[in-house]
């Protein structure tokens, strides 16, 4: 008989919440909880059991994104579709790619599984023009905010006392520039400049002309990359 992984995680979590609902004192408290999404199988037994035993793990199923707790998430699987769509700001039609464009919209703590990135296991041979477009997508994410781990990471953090699952990326920052705020500085110790829409729009009304030149570090977001095309502006990425 199959006993599916996931539905012994959920049933488990529901049992412990239900015993401990009212519990007090700061152990109680808190707690916290991990939103998993994708499969539960792409993480080995010892390290889903010490994530039971240090958060309480909430398996995503579905879609409807607004039932979901407001918490820290990690994917264990992102497909291609997903991580594609994500990365031009689509939630697409994945429980997987929803959950992790709605973390990183409210600068929630993201991260991904490195062994569940389904664009990283594509063989040596693939056209180069495929692996282009999903490395710049995983890139694109990393900047909005995605933290990307493996397992010994994870189990390390853990094995610490220390909580994996804290927002270390620059999600503000990403969430700042959506609103037309002040563009930061990205990267480690600033190591590069963040051209948004906003402004790459103010430095090139239409109908301008000019080039952009981006320095090693420099991030152009799609929505920026999109509105240099369109109003046809080069862009010379210096190396």
């Amino acid at each position: 008989m199959f006993i599916d992984e996931a539905l012994v995680v959920k049933v488990t979590n529901e049992i412990v919440r239900r015993m401990t609902a009212g519990a007090a004192g700061p152990q109680a408290a808190a707690r916290g909880v991990l939103l998993l999404a994708g499969p539960t199988g792409s993480l080995t037994p010892a390290c889903l059991d010490r994530l039971s035993k240090s958060l309480d793990i909430r398996q995503l199923s579905g879609l409807d994104a607004a039932s979901w707790p407001k918490a820290p998430l990690l994917v264990t699987r992102l497909g291609l579709q997903a991580l594609v769509q994500v990365a031009s700001g689509d939630e697409g039609c994945t429980t997987e790619g929803r959950a992790l464009l709605h973390a990183l919209l409210e600068g929630r703590p993201a991260l991904a599984l490195k062994s569940g990135i389904a664009w990283r296991s594509l063989p040596p041979a693939a056209p180069r023009v495929f692996l282009t477009i999903y490395q710049t997508a995983e890139t694109t994410l990393k900047n909005a905010g995605l933290k990307i781990v493996d397992e010994g990471e994870i189990a390390a953090a853990l094995a610490a006392g220390q909580n994996p699952f804290v927002q270390t990326g620059p999600a503000q920052s990403f969430n700042s520039c959506a609103r037309g705020g002040p563009v930061p500085p990205s990267g480690p110790a600033g190591s590069g400049k963040v051209y948004a829409e906003s402004l790459v729009a103010a430095m090139f009304p239409a109908g301008s002309a000019g080039s952009l030149t981006l320095r090693p570090g420099d991030i152009l977001t799609p929505l920026a990359r999109d509105y240099l095309a369109a109003n046809k502006i080069p862009v010379d990425r210096q190396s």
